[in-house]
């Protein structure tokens, strides 16, 4: 047992330790959808831009959530990472709504998590997840939500291309 661990309960470590395993899995995921658009028959490098920096993040809210686990004395336990259920993403509008719906089962998780930490009346962690996670998600959904309204609009073939060169730069 730790010797810093300090009204951090199991079920608030287990939880964690969820969340960072879902955080991983859509780092994943986002890698894959990058290569996929970065593929010369698909050839949409803003998309492919786009989806790298979802990687980088989620891989970067891992870590975040890995060194809290330290910080409260926590065991920080990884699943295997299982490959995406597909390979081919089909178009930006497809990869999108794909990306926007892990994003809103990712704040789904978080809110749960938030709950059971006001739940145990550990603010230090309902404040960590307000602070670091819960505000950045919501905006994060708020964008997927008008780059597709956006895309919609714009339309399959050169809408979607002048879409990408929008991302692109």
């Amino acid at each position: 047992m730790s010797l810093i661990r300090q009204n951090f309960d199991e079920e608030q470590e287990n939880g964690i330790n969820g969340q960072i395993n879902l955080e991983l899995r859509s780092a994943y995921i986002y890698r894959s959808m990058s290569s996929f658009f970065s593929r010369d028959d698909i050839a949409l490098t803003g998309f492919a831009k786009l989806f790298l920096k979802d990687s980088e993040d989620a891989k970067a809210r891992a870590e975040k959530l890995i060194n809290y686990m330290s910080l409260r004395g926590g065991k920080t336990v990884l699943d295997d990472v299982v490959k995406p259920g597909q390979n081919e993403w089909g178009t930006g509008v497809d990869a999108l709504r794909t990306a926007l719906n892990m994003e809103k089962e990712m704040y789904k998780y978080l809110t749960n998590l938030h709950e059971i930490g006001f739940q145990k009346k550990d603010r230090n962690f309902t404040d960590f997840l307000e602070n670091e996670f819960l505000q950045e998600q919501i905006k994060h959904i708020k964008k997927l939500g008008v780059m597709i309204t956006k895309l919609m609009r714009a339309g399959p073939g050169l809408g979607e291309y002048l879409f990408d060169k929008d991302l692109d730069n």
